[in-house]
C-alpha cells in the first residue's frame, strides 16, 4: 500500500519536516514516517476501517506533527567531530612551523621555498576539505566502479610515462607534477569500499571475483616496486573485507597471496640510518645539522629533523598526537552506520596509520628506508592535498554517521 500521494499524509509529513533545519535528511525522515503510517493504515484496513478513517487514526497515533518535528530536530543534526578537526589542525600547524624552521636553517638553496609552498598547499588542501565536507559522500558509491577503473588507468600511465624523483613516482601534466603513488592508496580505499560493501561472502563466485580483483591490483603494486604501497594496499583490502563481514579463513587466504613478496622485499630493503645521528638528539634538541647530512628532511625524514631540532620530549609528544589521531579515526569508524561509509573511514585510517608508523620507525632505523612522508608534517603538494581531502571525506561521512545509505 502506498499513501505517498494522500493529501493528509503529505501535509503531515511536510509539517514534521518543516521543523528539521537539516534539509538533507528530509527525504529520509519522510520515508521512515510514511512507512510507519502505511503499516498502521494497513492494520486498520484489515479491521474493516475505511481508508480515510484509517489515515486519520494513523496520523493521530503518530502524534502531533509540530511536537514530532521538534523532537526529530533534536536528533537529526549534522554530527561534528571536533577532536579530529583539532588534532589535524595541530599536526598541520606543526608541519608548517617545521617547514619554516627548515627554510631558515640554510639546508636548502634560497630558491627552495618549502615554507611558502607549504602554506599554499595547505590552503588549497583546506579548500578541498571543506568542499568534500559539504558533499554527501555516500552518493559516490554509485560511481566507485568507474573510480576504480580511472585509478587503474592513471596508475598504468604512471608506470610507463611517469618519472621517479627522490624515490617518489610522479606523473607530469604540463607544468604540474603529481605524486600519483601517494594519491592512489586513498582513492583505492573509496573505490574498493564501494565495490566490496554489503556483499555476500558465502557466494564462492563472488569471492573468486574479489580474489582476481585483489591480485590484479597487487600486481600493479609489484610493478611499481613500492614496498610501502604493497603493504598498505594489502592491509587496506583485508580491513575492508573484515568490516564487510568476510570470514577469517577468507581474510587469511587473501593474506597468503602477497605475504611472501612483501617479506622478501622488506628483507631486501633493510637498511637504516646511522643510529648515532638521531641518538645524538638531546631531551630538548640541538641544532647542529650540516648541509651534507641528509637532504630529505622536509619529506622522508621530517620526524628525524623534528627530534634533532626540538628533542626527544617534543618527538614523543608528536608521536602521541599521531596516536591520538588514529584513535579518533578508529572511534569514528566504529560509529558510522552506513557500511560503505564505515569501510571508507576504516580504509583511510589504515592509510594514515601505515604512513605515520613507517615514517617514524624508518627515521629511528627500525623499518627499511624508503620514500614515505609523514601525513600533515612532511612537505609535499600532492600529499598535503590528498591527506586534507581524506579528512574532508571522513568528516563528511561522520557528519551523516547516523544515517544510512543515500538514494540516487
Amino acid at each position: 500500500m502506498s499513501l505517498e500521494k494522500n493529501s493528509m499524509i503529505q501535509v503531515y509529513l511536510d509539517t514534521v519536516s518543516s521543523h528539521i533545519k537539516w534539509r538533507e535528511v528530509h527525504g529520509q525522515v519522510k520515508s521512515e514516517l510514511l512507512s510507519h503510517l502505511e503499516d498502521i493504515v494497513m492494520e486498520l484496513r484489515n479491521d474493516g476501517i475505511s481508508e480515510q478513517q484509517a489515515v486519520t487514526e494513523a496520523i493521530h497515533r503518530m502524534g502531533d506533527a509540530d511536537d514530532l518535528g521538534r523532537q526529530l530536530q533534536q536528533t537529526h543534526v549534522p554530527q561534528k567531530n571536533w577532536p579530529l578537526v583539532a588534532i589535524v589542525t595541530l599536526l598541520s600547524g606543526v608541519g608548517i612551523v617545521l617547514m619554516y624552521m627548515l627554510e631558515m636553517s640554510g639546508l636548502f638553496t634560497p630558491s627552495v621555498h618549502v615554507f611558502t609552498k607549504s602554506l599554499i598547499f595547505t590552503g588549497f588542501g583546506v579548500a578541498i576539505l571543506l568542499w568534500l565536507y559539504y558533499c554527501d559522500f555516500r552518493k559516490v558509491r554509485s560511481y566507485t566502479t568507474y573510480l576504480y577503473i580511472g585509478t587503474m588507468l592513471l596508475w598504468f600511465m604512471g608506470l610507463f610515462l611517469g618519472t621517479s624523483i627522490n624515490g617518489k613516482q610522479f606523473l607530469a601534466f604540463g607544468p604540474i607534477s603529481i605524486d600519483y603513488s601517494g594519491i592512489i592508496p586513498y582513492v583505492l580505499v573509496v573505490s574498493l569500499a564501494g565495490i566490496l560493501a554489503d556483499r555476500d561472502w558465502s557466494n564462492q563466485q563472488w569471492v573468486k571475483k574479489v580474489l582476481l580483483l585483489f591480485i590484479v591490483t597487487f600486481l600493479f603494486c609489484v610493478m611499481s616496486n613500492n614496498t610501502p604501497l604493497s603493504f598498505m594496499y594489502t592491509l587496506v583490502f583485508l580491513v575492508l573485507m573484515a568490516i564487510d563481514g568476510a570470514r577469517k579463513v577468507q581474510i587469511t587466504g587473501f593474506l597468503m597471496v602477497p605475504l611472501g613478496y612483501i617479506l622478501i622485499k622488506m628483507y631486501q630493503e633493510v637498511g637504516s640510518l646511522n643510529l648515532a645521528y638521531y641518538q645524538s638528539a638531546s631531551l630538548w634538541g640541538q641544532s647542529n645539522l650540516g648541509v651534507n647530512a641528509i637532504t630529505a628532511f622536509h619529506t622522508d625524514f621530517s620526524f628525524l629533523y623534528f627530534i634533532q631540532e626540538y628533542g626527544w620530549l617534543a618527538g614523543l609528544m608528536l608521536i602521541f598526537a599521531g596516536i591520538a589521531l588514529l584513535l579518533i579515526l578508529v572511534s569514528a569508524t566504529l560509529q558510522v552506520k552506513d557500511r560503505f561509509g564505515r569501510m571508507t573511514v576504516g580504509g583511510l585510517t589504515v592509510c594514515f596509520a601505515v604512513q605515520m608508523t613507517w615514517h617514524v620507525l624508518m627515521s629511528l632505523g627500525v623499518m627499511p628506508v624508503v620514500s614515505i612522508s609523514m601525513p600533515f608534517i612532511s612537505f609535499g603538494g600532492s600529499q598535503t592535498v590528498i591527506h586534507l581531502g581524506a579528512i574532508g571525506v571522513i568528516l563528511s561521512i561522520y557528519k551523516r554517521k547516523n544515517l544510512m545509505r543515500a538514494r540516487g
